[in-house]
């Protein structure tokens, strides 16, 4: 693991097989893409936590974990940007997308690129967080993209598929994005498992989705939740 400062030099752990050159340029792509999520109580204007996320559209729209955000109620959810600007986000979760909470802003962003291309056992891919202004980036395996993960909500338990990658990967890199050689966005890092990474598959969530009206899911799952968030936001303009 490694926690980048400036002009820090870029070591690799025993993983690593690709060139640091490599790792660098998907590092400096990616890191205009991200910010630091801080969610604050309301009535005591005290942070309740933080977690890392990425934008994945131009214009303010992006994903973190759900699981970071199971504190949020109550909350005014604070996102702050890579190149340090601050703003009041609104989020949403869906029940038939689990593990992913969709936040939006209102302002001009970098995003990420999404692949079209499924991982596979053993595949490299890279693990990016941030704390403060300061990047967490690792090079990691991935060990299975069928693993069953498990989650009790309601009393009710839920097992979807999920990839999981080696360990160490650093609590700051929840939220943030799984990529692959080409810095492109495999899946999205929900939880942690004894050091080992959870991440949800990008292309999982990609799809037609058959929602409720209620649940904003009407043609594609990425347009319809920035549509009803940007909603939400309009109403409180209002």
């Amino acid at each position: 693991m490694r926690r980048l400062f400036p002009f820090a030099f870029l070591a690799f752990g025993s993983y690593a097989k690709s060139s640091a050159n490599e790792s660098e340029t998907i590092l400096d792509r990616s890191l205009r893409g991200m910010f630091r999520i801080s969610f604050i109580d309301k009535e005591t204007l005290n942070p309740k936590g933080h977690c890392t996320g990425f934008f994945i559209s131009n214009d303010g729209f992006g994903v973190t974990s759900s699981y970071a955000l199971e504190n949020k109620e109550h909350c005014k959810i604070m996102v702050k940007t890579y190149d340090s600007r601050e703003f009041e986000a609104e989020s949403s979760s869906f029940e038939n997308v689990p593990g992913i909470e969709f936040i939006i802003i209102k302002s001009n962003t970098e995003k990420i690129p999404l692949t079209k291309n499924e991982i596979r056992d053993g595949d490299t891919a890279f693990v990016l967080g941030l704390k403060d202004k300061y990047p967490y980036f690792n090079e990691v395996y991935i060990t299975d993209t069928q693993q069953p993960f498990m989650r009790k909500k309601d009393g009710n338990i839920k097992t979807y598929r999920v990839i999981k990658t080696t360990p160490q990967i650093p609590k700051e890199c929840v939220g943030g994005p799984l990529l692959n050689e080409a810095g492109k966005v495999v899946g999205v890092v929900i939880n942690l498992e004894h050091g080992f990474g959870a991440s949800v598959p990008i292309n999982s969530i990609k799809e037609l989705n058959q929602g409720t009206e209620s649940s904003w899911a009407v043609v594609k799952l990425w347009k319809s939740a920035r549509e009803g968030l940007l909603r939400i936001i309009e109403n409180k303009a209002n």
